[in-house]
């Protein structure tokens, strides 16, 4: 019985005192800030041109087998020819970014800006559909540099979607003849959330297609 006892401790109570200071120490302790949760987040945008130009394709690994089953050798696929094969190996097609010296004179303003469209309000199919009709207005009205603003997306309910989606528009169909280089804007222009964006020149009547 005297062993049993020992080995027990003893519980009390915290009396008034104890519990008023456990409140004062319990009020000075600040929660995790969010922003040191999302500052992970914020240096995705320093990578944007591995995501926007790049693919990031992953084999799926083999399926495992059992170690009592023999192997057999698969057959060889039949290999394509011609433009079969270009096309089954040929990756994602993405608009160059802007040369350096042109961006330099867009953020400065040595270099106007035709026209100019605001995208962060919508969804993806509406800010798709929105952009192609104001590229190719923009085009036909032989508009060299125009800005699209996406919007940065880090507030804590967005997740930058369309400033991490409209370079990868950009490079797919319908807006690869449109497009010809893409970078993030200047600060002066909206910074991480907008992009300058040229189009291609209209084709001359007789001289085929349009240049760069």
């Amino acid at each position: 019985m005297t062993e049993h006892r020992k080995g027990r401790r003893a519980q009390h109570p915290l009396n008034l005192e104890d519990r008023i200071l456990w409140n004062k120490v319990a009020r000075t302790v600040n929660p995790l800030d969010r922003a040191r949760q999302r500052a992970a987040e914020q240096d995705v945008w320093d990578h944007w041109v591995a995501e926007a130009f790049g693919t990031d394709q992953t084999t799926p690994p083999p399926p495992e087998t059992g170690p009592s089953e023999p192997r057999r050798a698969a057959p060889l696929p039949s290999r394509p020819s011609g433009r079969a094969a270009s096309k089954s190996h040929a990756r994602p097609q993405h608009p160059a970014p802007l040369e350096q010296p042109t961006w330099r004179k867009l953020a400065r303003g040595r270099m106007p800006i035709d026209a100019s469209i605001d995208l962060h309000h919508m969804n993806q199919d509406e800010a798709m559909s929105q952009l192609h009709r104001f590229l190719v207005q923009a085009r036909a009205r032989e508009c060299r540099h125009v800005l699209v603003i996406t919007g940065k997306g880090r507030s804590p309910q967005s997740e930058g979607v369309l400033r991490r989606m409209l370079p990868i528009w950009l490079g797919r169909e319908p807006f690869t003849g449109l497009v010809s280089g893409v970078r993030p804007a200047g600060r002066g222009h909206g910074g991480d959330g907008a992009f300058y964006v040229r189009l291609r020149r209209v084709a001359e009547p007789g001289r085929g297609a349009g240049r760069p």
